[in-house]
């Protein structure tokens, strides 16, 4: 009787471990924004700058459904004077056909993806914005939820903007981010349908071309966050410097997190 009740808190006992461990593959340690004054921000880099060109942004998110600003931003590096440049973000407003669901604002024209579903509900969702020559594609989780047009003259970026991640300087009062960010990716190319599919849950390497900025943020620890593109050494800080500061994101386990 004792060897059998001894063999089952074994089995019962590693079932724990074993699960423990699974749950840790799963999610390691991302940044979580409170939705008060938390950012990342990183330098401006020249190949932000890509004129008329094509380009891509990417994050894996986690939105809190009790977002506390109109617009909270995922990535932004907008100029604060003129608004040139890109900021994707969300609007948890009260008109259904838009809310919590992510835009892209270009140059100050905002572009809304209506047909997209509602992101912020604490699920985790991976977000790609896709310009192509004069039009924009949406995706969520690897899949094209919808494309629209650019209007014609306002696409020309010449942002000399700092990246900033879960918050847009351009509209400092109205744009933090309350959630989980990870997998920050920002491209001089547009990337392909089945290149979004194939690498919405992976890691890219950082050599890939046309992959000018990746931010992965799963440092777990200290305070500074760093590009894993090739050839760009402009590593991000928490908040404003490398000093420990209320402005500073937190390391929490998050499931937005990719496990190389």
């Amino acid at each position: 009787m004792f060897k059998i009740w001894c063999t089952k808190w074994v089995l019962v006992l590693t079932a724990m471990y074993t699960m423990q461990a699974s749950a840790q593959k799963l999610s390691g340690k991302s940044l979580h924004f409170d939705g008060h004054n938390d950012f990342v921000q990183a330098p401006h880099y020249d190949a932000l700058n890509t004129g008329n060109g094509d380009f891509t942004y990417e994050a894996r998110i986690r939105a809190s459904a009790r977002q506390i600003h109109a617009y909270p931003a995922i990535v932004s590096d907008r100029n604060k004077s003129t608004e040139n440049g890109v900021i994707v973000f969300l609007v948890p407003g009260e008109e259904a056909w838009t809310m919590g669901k992510p835009w892209i604002n270009i140059n100050g024209k905002n572009y809304p993806c209506g047909e997209c579903r509602i992101l912020t509900n604490a699920s985790v969702y991976a977000l790609a914005v896709v310009r192509r020559q004069d039009t924009i594609k949406f995706y969520i989780n690897g899949v094209l939820q919808q494309s629209r047009n650019v209007l014609p003259g306002t696409g020309k970026i010449t942002t000399t903007g700092d990246v900033q991640i879960g918050h847009d300087q351009a509209n400092p009062s109205m744009t933090y981010f309350r959630g989980d960010i990870a997998e920050v990716r920002i491209w001089n190319v547009a990337r392909t349908t089945e290149e979004i599919a194939a690498f919405y849950n992976k890691t890219i390497d950082g050599n890939t071309p046309g992959l000018t900025g990746y931010w992965r943020l799963d440092e777990g620890a200290g305070q500074t966050v760093y590009n894993s593109a090739q050839n760009n050494s402009s590593a991000g800080t928490l908040g404003a410097s490398v000093l420990l500061q209320s402005d500073d994101p937190l390391w929490a386990k998050s499931a937005t997190v990719i496990k190389k």
